[in-house]
């Protein structure tokens, strides 16, 4: 009785929350809609007017910003459209919603999707483009949290709050944000690339002896495996693929220990597959921009390895 009281209250704090965030919804959007970076733009155009032909994209967080470059990708298989839409900050949660509304597409696509933890919270650079792509964030968290625990209500009412709050301060910091856009310092969505090298170890980079180990554990292998399911039968809808693939480069020790196991669950043809020369080749300080981001010379050192192991996975 005490608990089904607690999940009332939960479910009215958030219909309160939602209706708050609705109400000023409007009024926010004035202040965060105009962008004067043209590759947003064009992104936000293929996005909203997709082609008869097969897409291929990359998603994930600002990792795959400045990992993939997709005009290698290009010249390696002509004739072929390559899209990075790695959005700085996007959470697993985030990669998951981008992919859905590509994937309600009718045209034909494959989608690269990074792995990383799932966290109750959207960056703002991805608040803010879900806005121009016209993303519907709510009825997707609903679709990928559909349970009625107290746990899922407590992770959907985190995202409504950090949802709330983030509108509000993109109302604020919107001038700030269009600014860095301007100066394409660290773009929205997509590829940037940075010469500088700021880090000088190898620690950041995976190994490929930790993909073979089984001592990291993840209790909660289960919902990611129930995101990637849904995603999986979505795709075959429109004749379209998901794969799934771990980043090389680790800030923090844990969220590679929380991953691994989740990558290690999937079967092969949902995976991008690193082989103990790829880690070889791909292990190198100077190809760092920080801990977590490779520089232009590791992005296109990255992109060039990944080439062949795209090669499976492309539609016939």
């Amino acid at each position: 009785m005490k608990s089904r009281k607690s999940i009332i209250k939960l479910s009215i704090f958030g219909l309160i929350l939602l209706i708050t965030t609705i109400s000023i919804r409007q009024i926010i959007s004035v202040s965060t809609t105009n962008n004067n970076l043209s590759s947003f733009d064009e992104i936000i155009n293929v996005l909203s007017n997709p082609t008869q032909d097969t897409t291929y994209y990359f998603i994930g967080s600002s990792r795959v910003q400045r990992s993939i470059n997709p005009e290698i990708i290009k010249k390696y298989f002509k004739g072929i459209d390559f899209q990075n839409l790695g959005i700085s900050g996007s959470t697993f949660l985030g990669n998951c919603i981008l992919s859905e509304h590509l994937l309600k597409k009718e045209s034909p696509k494959v989608l690269f999707i990074e792995l990383s933890p799932i966290k109750p919270k959207l960056s703002q650079h991805f608040i803010h483009f879900s806005t121009k792509a016209n993303l519907n964030i709510f009825e997707s968290i609903n679709t990928f949290n559909s349970t009625n625990s107290q746990e899922q209500l407590l992770f959907n009412l985190n995202i409504l709050n950090d949802y709330l709050f983030s509108r509000v301060s993109l109302k604020h910091d919107g001038r700030d944000l269009m600014q860095l856009n301007k100066s394409k310092k660290k773009s929205t969505i997509g590829f940037i690339s940075t010469d500088e090298n700021s880090h000088n170890s190898i620690l950041p980079f995976l190994k490929y002896e930790d993909l073979e180990t089984t001592k990291y554990k993840n209790e909660n292998i289960d919902i990611y495996l129930k995101y990637m399911s849904y995603l999986e039968a979505l795709s075959k809808q429109t004749n379209s693929r998901v794969i799934f693939f771990l980043p090389v480069t680790y800030k923090k020790e844990k969220e590679k220990n929380l991953l691994i196991p989740i990558y290690n669950k999937l079967p092969n043809h949902l995976k991008l597959k690193y082989s103990e020369d790829f880690f070889q080749e791909i292990t190198n300080s100077s190809y760092l921009l920080d801990k977590n981001h490779f520089n232009s010379k590791g992005a296109e050192k990255y992109t060039s390895l990944l080439c062949p192991i795209i090669k499976s996975h492309l539609l016939k």
